[in-house]
């Protein structure tokens, strides 16, 4: 596979390997617990202008498969925060729209969490694996300072969806319990510690959602939805696309008015899908479907070197096959999402 260019200079970059299904896959180099260290990309890709057809607007969306007792996970949320904060540096760069998931590892884990050591001896025979993940996280911030107890996620995870339907917080509840797990020593598996931390999120009625269990449907669709549709089995879990949609501001509807009633799909057909409106046989007006690139899906806690890398090449390949619909099929061939660092 060609490497990608910057100033027609190739890139250094892990192996990929290519996968046809719901998306395209980028396979990164392995990162578990027991494997000791984690791959880095030399440099990230540059980006190309980011003009916009008229009357569209794109954006990058990265879905995200983790769990909250998952350390690796706290390394990929720091990587993923410095990533954007680099890609947002160019301004011309589309936004990116960040949706996190559950995904539940252990669902054995005790109902008020574990002690660390008893933890890491039951999974694993011991911690020792931890001190690369140390290393590892360092330099985007994750450091492990007071990391006591191994948290049964759940209730933890319901706070996230929490967050996310009262005020679109879900990324800031996201770092917040990571980082009260592993930096501040806590223990998110219990409902009162969860309900303290909701004044620094500004959320309402946290026991109450927690006690009744509404949000906890939720959280298994995510984990089913990852594990059984898409395969994942070791997270964190990025599927990063690009998604052009018509800005319906920017369209001027009066220009519609005179189109026949008798008017149908098909004789738009020519624009690919991509043309600012569809007149439908009714005469009724509505904006075209959006346009989806290819997704790629990246597994393990990545430096925010390598998530810079993959936001521009699904930025550029896009650019490149535009008009054209993104692969949605589901995974096949047996390949997993399984490199990812906590399984």
């Amino acid at each position: 596979m060609q490497a990608l260019q910057r100033n027609s200079q190739p890139v250094a970059r892990p192996p990929l390997t290519v996968l046809r299904n719901r998306s395209r896959l980028v396979r990164m180099q392995p990162m578990h617990p027991r494997h000791g260290s984690m791959p880095r990309s030399n440099s990230a890709i540059q980006a190309s202008g980011t003009v916009e057809p008229s009357g569209r607007t794109m954006r990058v969306q990265v879905d995200v498969w983790s769990d909250l007792a998952c350390p690796w996970c706290h390394v990929g949320y720091q990587g993923l925060d410095k990533a954007l904060q680099k890609w947002a540096q160019d301004t011309s760069n589309p936004e990116v729209q960040v949706n996190w998931h559950s995904f539940v590892i252990d669902p054995a884990t005790q109902p008020e969490g574990e002690e660390y050591h008893a933890y890491n001896v039951r999974r694993w025979g011991g911690d020792g694996w931890t001190h690369a993940l140390r290393r590892s996280g360092k330099p985007d911030g994750a450091t492990f300072s007071n990391w006591i107890t191994w948290p049964n996620s759940m209730k933890a995870h319901e706070v996230i969806k929490i967050a996310e339907s009262q005020a679109g917080k879900g990324g800031q509840a996201k770092g917040l319990l990571l980082h009260h797990t592993y930096e501040r020593g806590g223990n998110i598996s219990l409902i009162p510690e969860l309900v303290a931390l909701r004044q620094e999120l500004g959320l309402s009625d946290v026991e109450a959602s927690l006690t009744s269990g509404a949000y906890r449907g939720a959280v298994r669709n995510d984990d089913l939805m990852g594990k059984k549709e898409m395969r994942i089995s070791g997270v964190p879990c990025y599927v990063v696309k690009v998604v052009e949609t018509a800005d319906e501001d920017k369209v001027d509807f009066k220009a519609m008015e005179g189109a026949s009633a008798s008017t149908n799909t098909d004789s738009l057909a020519g624009d690919g899908g991509v043309g600012a409106l569809q007149v439908l046989a009714e005469g009724r007006q509505v904006a075209s479907p959006p346009v989806e690139g290819k997704s790629y899906v990246l597994g393990g806690a990545q430096p925010s070197t390598t998530l810079v890398a993959a936001l521009y090449r699904a930025l550029e390949e896009f650019r490149r096959d535009r008009g054209a619909a993104g692969c949605v099929e589901s995974l096949a061939g047996g390949e997993k999402c399984s490199d990812g660092g906590c399984a």
